[in-house]
Protein backbone atom coordinates (compact mmCIF):
# COMPACT_ATOMS: atom_id res chain seq x y z
CA UNK A 1 0.00 0.00 0.00
CA UNK A 2 2.76 2.45 0.94
CA UNK A 3 4.47 1.96 -2.43
CA UNK A 4 1.34 2.92 -4.38
CA UNK A 5 0.62 5.99 -2.24
CA UNK A 6 4.15 7.42 -2.13
CA UNK A 7 4.27 7.49 -5.95
CA UNK A 8 1.25 9.79 -6.16
CA UNK A 9 1.89 13.51 -6.75
CA UNK A 10 1.57 15.75 -3.71
CA UNK A 11 2.08 12.99 -1.13
CA UNK A 12 4.70 13.93 1.46
CA UNK A 13 4.25 11.13 3.99
CA UNK A 14 2.47 7.87 4.71
CA UNK A 15 1.92 6.16 8.05
CA UNK A 16 0.59 2.60 8.00
CA UNK A 17 -1.24 1.39 11.09
CA UNK A 18 0.23 -2.04 12.00
CA UNK A 19 -2.34 -4.82 12.05
CA UNK A 20 -4.97 -2.76 10.26
CA UNK A 21 -5.79 -1.47 6.81
CA UNK A 22 -5.75 2.15 8.04
CA UNK A 23 -3.21 4.61 6.71
CA UNK A 24 -2.59 8.30 7.35
CA UNK A 25 -1.41 10.29 4.35
CA UNK A 26 0.18 13.73 4.45
CA UNK A 27 -0.44 15.59 1.21
CA UNK A 28 -0.11 19.00 -0.34
CA UNK A 29 -3.67 20.21 -1.04
CA UNK A 30 -2.30 22.50 -3.74
CA UNK A 31 -0.91 19.50 -5.63
CA UNK A 32 -3.64 16.89 -5.12
CA UNK A 33 -6.94 16.19 -3.38
CA UNK A 34 -8.26 13.34 -1.29
CA UNK A 35 -10.43 12.29 -4.23
CA UNK A 36 -7.39 12.19 -6.54
CA UNK A 37 -5.48 10.22 -3.92
CA UNK A 38 -8.26 7.64 -3.63
CA UNK A 39 -8.55 7.38 -7.42
CA UNK A 40 -4.79 6.90 -7.71
CA UNK A 41 -4.83 4.17 -5.09
CA UNK A 42 -7.65 2.36 -6.90
CA UNK A 43 -5.80 2.66 -10.21
CA UNK A 44 -2.72 1.20 -8.50
CA UNK A 45 -4.68 -1.85 -7.34
CA UNK A 46 -5.24 -0.65 -3.76
CA UNK A 47 -8.89 0.47 -3.54
CA UNK A 48 -9.51 2.70 -0.52
CA UNK A 49 -12.15 4.88 1.04
CA UNK A 50 -12.09 7.98 3.18
CA UNK A 51 -12.65 7.37 6.86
Amino acid sequence: MRGVVTKLPGVSGVEVEPGSADIVVSLDPNATSVEQLLAGMSAGGQPAKRK
